[in-house]
């Protein structure tokens, strides 16, 4: 992620604290705490999550808008280390609980050992009840 990008939204007011973050480490998502309207003065970024302070609702950027999770969405905890960097779907045994989301926008929350592929998806597809997630 650039500088300039980080700078832009510090400027806005967001704040993109990320504890133990080193600016030379690039990871999928990078959580941006701020106001449900300040969403509508920035560019959603691909991967950005965005906590909303006032609201308290978490929102997906997709780059080219923000995408609410949770309502009606669930969230999952996973444990899928990738093996083909082209794969996009999840199955039963890589969830903690074994059980696959069920519904579009559910929110899993990855951790497996290829650190490059961890962080948090979003369920775009369901394929023969395997979430296929982006």
């Amino acid at each position: 992620m650039s500088d300039l990008l980080i700078n832009e939204l510090i400027d806005k007011g967001l704040d993109v604290s990320f504890p133990g973050l080193k600016e030379t480490q690039t990871y999928p998502f990078r959580p941006v705490r701020c106001n449900e309207a300040d969403l509508e003065k920035i560019q959603p970024v691909n991967g950005f999550v965005y906590f909303t302070l006032d609201t308290q609702k978490i929102f997906y950027g997709t780059g080219t808008e923000f995408l609410p999770m949770g309502g009606n969405s669930g969230l999952f905890y996973a444990h899928k280390t990738f093996e083909d960097p082209a794969d996009t779907m999840f199955l039963a045994e890589d969830f903690d609980s074994g059980e696959l989301p069920k519904n579009i926008d559910d929110l899993i929350i990855n951790i497996g050992t290829n650190i490059e592929r961890n962080g948090f998806y979003r369920v775009i597809d369901l394929v023969d009840n395997d979430p296929v997630v982006q």
